[in-house]
């Protein structure tokens, strides 16, 4: 009953702050429809919150509770030692060896494996143990919240497009808040909904710094505030946008002429900048950093049983795997327990940094060897095969297109085995159809717009490039692809002649 009540409190205070503010007018759109669009992305929100607790019981699998639970150690320290709280919240001294105590407690603070990838698990942790302070133990409090957080990203966008689609505002409306991948994914618990809400701000910002060059303090500290809470949650969509942001100062600053050239130039400058970044230092080497992403995903989608193995009680440790066949015997051991394996079989040794198997060896029960649980996972029943990535720029560019074309059609009718891969693959061939159509019904667009348009595609392109190259599991490039979806049909709606279509149209009305 307190989670109805509170939930319900919440999204009638969301709802009140969308009606009294004038940020969340939009032109051309009535406030009731604006609020209908809220309260469809808290239906949303709740479908997942469903879905996720009834139909995928398993909470240490669900994205949606494994960040919530982990947080709830970090919320209790608030009332124990609220000093300390501040600093793991904030970041301050707040290494292994001060608060092993409260990491202890939380099973993906760190990932599994020690990597030079940033692990952004520890700000959704944070979020959520800030949230708590409100939400009382309601878990679906986190949902209206992350829905408003979300919503306001959404407005920022339709409302940095609307000055080129006025003429095409139910187009533009349908596209940021309607697609149906947008609606469930970025209205749950989820990293996605933080990354809606910064990719908004830092849209608008960017927009008005540029193209209206409105330079204050006020945009100034949006934007950075947009690009640190992007950067933080996921550093390949900042990437994925940088080429964009250049090419639209590059336009603007000096003229319209050869924008097509402008761009690839710039492609070619930031992939020679990434070549040579990464020939000084080895943690900043984009195509390793793929390849090694490419290389988790797999062990992911593979599943099986991941150990340290300590010899001797020695701190020294051998990384070892067991197939996903082995999960029954291991069903009862959690991760960070410590076990001495009781049957006889041959299982793997790895190596963490390369994610390659470099020997076998035979366990049993009578060596005298510690095994503590890393990780374990069922084989994903969404992988599909993408071509190995070498860590070289060459074999970037050689599986670009595959990259791109995966995350575009992927899944299609005849990898649907779910309600979510329905969903996906219809999406998808809508989008296609849609993208087709255009074609046919292209215009001229102005110098603006067409700056604006690429500035959009360019976004899709490196986002879907980079999600296609190192994602073999269908379920996580539907993820991934998610932010890029509305500027995609922006885009295609900046590029198509209203006129022509709606001509089309009356034909057959």
């Amino acid at each position: 009953m307190l989670e109805i009540l509170l939930t319900s409190l919440y999204a009638l205070l969301s709802l009140a702050i969308i009606y009294q503010y004038s940020f969340f007018q939009l032109e051309g759109i009535s406030k009731k429809i604006i609020a209908a669009s809220f309260i469809l992305k808290i239906i949303f929100g709740l479908a997942l919150w469903w879905i996720y607790t009834y139909h995928y019981p398993d909470r240490s699998k669900a994205d949606i509770y494994k960040y919530y639970d982990d947080s709830k150690p970090l919320y209790d320290l608030l009332f124990k030692d609220p000093i300390s709280f501040l600093q793991i919240l904030f970041g301050i001294n707040n290494g292994p060896d001060n608060f092993h105590y409260i990491y202890e407690q939380m099973y993906n603070w760190y990932s599994p494996f020690a990597t030079h990838i940033y692990n952004s698990n520890q700000a959704i942790i944070r979020i959520n143990a800030v949230l708590r302070i409100f939400a009382f133990g309601c878990f679906n409090v986190h949902t209206v919240f992350f829905c408003f957080f979300s919503f306001i990203g959404q407005v920022a966008i339709y409302k940095t497009f609307y000055p080129y689609l006025s003429d095409k505002k139910w187009a533009l409306f349908a596209a940021v808040f309607l697609m149906p991948t947008v609606l469930f994914w970025g209205s749950g618990v989820l990293k996605e909904a933080i990354i809606l809400f910064g990719l908004g701000i830092f849209v608008y910002s960017i927009h008005a710094i540029i193209i209206y060059k409105k330079i204050n303090l006020k945009l100034l500290l949006l934007l950075v505030f947009a690009v640190i809470t992007i950067a933080i949650m996921k550093l390949y969509i900042l990437i994925s946008l940088f080429p964009g942001v250049v090419f639209i100062c590059i336009a603007k600053c000096f003229d319209y002429k050869f924008l097509i050239l402008k761009y690839i130039s710039i492609l070619a400058l930031m992939v020679s900048m990434g070549y040579g970044i990464g020939k000084i230092s080895d943690n900043f080497n984009a195509a390793a950093m793929l390849s090694f992403r490419q290389k988790d995903f797999y062990n992911t989608m593979r599943g099986g049983i991941y150990f340290q193995r300590f010899v001797n009680n020695s701190t020294q440790y051998d990384n070892i795997y067991f197939p996903a066949a082995k999960l029954s015997k291991f069903k009862n051991v959690e991760r960070e327990d410590t076990i001495k394996i009781n049957f006889t079989d041959t299982a793997y040794v790895w190596d963490v940094m390369t994610y390659n198997f470099i020997d076998t060896i035979l366990v049993s029960p009578s060596e005298n060897i510690k095994y503590r649980l890393v990780m374990k996972d069922t084989i994903s029943g969404s992988g599909i095969h993408i071509p190995p990535l070498d860590p070289t720029y060459l074999s970037i560019i050689k599986n670009a297109p595959i990259a791109f074309v995966n995350t575009l059609a992927r899944p299609h009718p005849f990898e649907i085995d779910s309600l979510f891969s329905f969903m996906a693959a219809i999406e998808n061939i809508l989008i296609e159809i849609f993208i087709i159509f255009c074609f046919f019904f292209i215009q001229k667009p102005t110098n603006e717009k067409r700056t604006i348009a690429l500035f959009c595609f360019s976004f899709v392109l490196m986002l879907f490039i980079l999600t296609g190259l190192v994602t073999p599991v269908i379920g996580a490039i539907v993820r991934y692809k998610m932010p890029a979806l509305p500027f995609l049909v922006i885009a295609l709606l900046l590029i198509v002649d209203g006129n022509k279509v709606r001509s089309f149209c009356n034909k057959f009305i």
